[in-house]
């Protein structure tokens, strides 16, 4: 979940991370909004055709990405 997380903060893209990781970009949303339930925290400000870190997925992304 956290690699789908980190993709689709740095593409703001679930289709593009999806194409990346060679499944269905609903995959990608429903992992994210897994994680974001076990969180209890909304990760991505979402829109009709983009997504945008939120203030608590910014600080998660902060914490998690690789190096």
């Amino acid at each position: 979940q956290l690699k789908y997380f980190c993709d689709a903060a740095e593409t703001e893209n679930f289709s593009k991370t999806a194409k990346k990781y060679s499944v269905p970009a609903s995959n990608i949303s429903q992992s994210i909004h897994r994680l974001e339930k076990e969180l209890s925290v909304e990760l991505f400000e979402r829109s009709p055709n983009r997504i945008r870190l939120s203030r608590q997925g910014k600080i998660l992304y902060d914490k998690t990405k690789e190096p």
